[in-house]
């Protein structure tokens, strides 16, 4: 199989409301000291007035959906509080497919380390993205838990370490990789639910995907381009389109996240390994990167951001920013959704978790 590769935004030919968290290992009295030296919620003492308030406006939200250490949970938006081995109540849908039917050939007892959750409506029904950087990647219809889409890449290993997934109109999937084999793979639905990649192209450091419904547009964020592809070829075999006209280097390096600004079509939010902009395809070309935004006072300059999305109901925006060092927490974990407009937090107990969103279902066409 051969592969195509962006650099410097060209293509050229090469070999090759719910929260949704995220959790991965570590944790313990590291992650408590970070988050009180950040001022973020702490738990284990009565609820104060101002924290009464903030349970008040998370009750009216949308529901959470986090990746965690080896499950991905739905959480209860109305606790700002989580503790699932307390209360199991708190936790409305959870998916693991080392113990769910349907997904033995993805090997979860090797790939299933997951480090995304977004969802997705399509043809009516709800479905919920992952990915896993031992190789695990899946389209999962929701709460059903059946099985859209699954594929390994290099199934165990760290040679592609899968991070996030995207559904298209027509039913196909891609996938973006990180590490080693990284890049954008699309797999041809109509092939089966269980495909070789029909087209792929490379993208050093491929973090993010996002499908904009709008223009009709794939987005795939590297460690220092954000590239925007058309999708042609036919069913069978689809092919990566890159739009020149869109996309190019990001102002800051690593790329991590990618995903739509709510209320503000053709606008999505891009983080940075120092930096959460928003990016308007809509405007001039020097125009583009926007860094005054609400919530840009905090967001703006903040490094090591997982994951961000802001809710298209109430426009709080939740993100999540790993506690300690690579070297103390290597899987870049956390135990805080952190939240703004208005601030606050949720807090997980007996977990960490690596991304969150709101559960709220885009649709993709």
């Amino acid at each position: 199989m051969r592969g195509r590769s962006v650099r410097a935004g060209v293509a050229c030919a090469v070999a090759g409301g719910v929260l949704a968290a995220v959790a991965g290992c570590g944790g313990g009295a590291g992650d408590s000291k970070a988050e009180a030296r950040t001022g973020h919620a702490r738990t284990g003492h009565a609820r104060t007035g101002v924290e009464a308030k903030d349970a008040a406006v998370q009750a009216a939200g949308p529901p959470v959906i986090v990746s965690a250490r080896k499950r991905l949970m739905v959480l209860d938006p109305a606790r700002s509080t989580w503790d699932p081995r307390a209360d199991p109540s708190v936790v409305k849908w959870s998916f693991d497919p080392r113990h769910t039917p349907g997904y033995a050939d993805l090997q979860p007892d090797r790939t299933w380390t997951p480090n995304e959750a977004k969802v997705r409506s399509w043809r009516g029904k709800t479905y919920v993205l992952t990915s896993a950087s031992k190789g695990f990647a899946a389209v999962v219809e929701y709460p059903s838990k059946k099985r859209y889409w699954g594929a390994t890449l290099g199934a165990g290993t760290s040679d592609y370490n899968p991070h996030s997934v995207e559904l298209l109109p027509n039913g196909d999937v891609a996938v973006a990789s990180s590490a080693g084999n990284e890049g954008v793979a699309l797999f041809a639905r109509s092939q089966g639910p269980a495909p070789k990649w029909a087209d792929r192209v490379r993208i050093t450091g491929a973090h993010g995907l996002y499908w904009d419904a709008g223009r009709k547009r794939l987005w795939a964020l590297g460690s220092a381009y954000l590239v925007a592809f058309r999708i042609g070829g036919t069913a069978a075999h689809p092919k990566l389109i890159q739009d020149k006209a869109l996309g190019g280097s990001t102002p800051t390096p690593n790329g991590h996240d990618l995903g739509p600004v709510a209320g503000h079509p053709g606008r999505m939010w891009v983080a940075t390994g120092s930096h959460v902009y928003q990016y308007d395809q809509a405007n001039p070309e020097k125009q583009r990167w926007i860094t005054d935004y609400p919530g840009s006072g905090v967001l703006l300059g903040q490094g090591g951001v997982k994951s961000v999305m802001n809710d298209p109901v109430t426009g709080r925006i939740v993100f999540t920013v790993p506690y300690g060092t690579v070297k103390t927490n290597p899987w870049q974990h956390t135990r805080t959704a952190r939240l703004l407009l208005p601030k606050g937090a949720y807090v997980i107990k007996g977990d960490t978790f690596y991304k969150a969103r709101w559960f709220r279902a885009l649709p993709v066409g």
